[in-house]
């Protein structure tokens, strides 16, 4: 029985371990961190490549934290060049994405972290509904 026990506390040990991989950017290969340097992951490698190291230095949107991507990195797309796709984005990740870019962008308009729902959260996704809900193909080729 305590052999048993043992086996499946290392089982549950590897399978922890497991989620806490750790992953470095393709390009300049420093560590991925989703707080301090976001990166997205190519759709066709799965490698990662960090939002700053991207050819064109950010993603399309100026959203703090918005990694709602598809990235075909240059090794893997047919242009052999990046291409970023807006992902579909359910309600639930505007209001995460809202919210977050108002406590980090707008200092002073939440009382106690709270913020009105008419007033900021609202007017908010009006102002950057394109942005939000377009899905647009952001190819470097074509902006360069």
């Amino acid at each position: 029985m305590a052999d048993l026990d043992n086996e499946k506390d290392s089982e549950f040990k590897t399978k922890s371990v497991g989620r806490l991989t750790t992953e470095y950017c393709k390009i300049c290969g420093n560590l991925c961190d989703p707080y301090n340097k976001p990166a997205l992951s190519c759709n066709e490698c799965s490698k990662k490549i960090h939002v700053e190291c991207l050819k064109r230095g950010t993603v399309p949107t100026s959203f703090v934290g918005d990694v709602f991507f598809d990235l075909a990195c240059s090794d893997c797309s047919p242009l052999g060049e990046e291409t970023v796709v807006r992902n579909r984005m359910p309600w639930l990740n505007v209001i995460i994405l809202t919210l977050y870019n108002l406590r980090e962008k707008s200092s002073g308009i939440s009382k106690r972290g709270y913020f009105h729902w008419k007033s900021d959260i609202s007017t908010f996704v009006d102002r950057n509904w394109d942005c939000l809900f377009k899905k647009t193909v952001y190819d470097i080729a074509l902006e360069n």
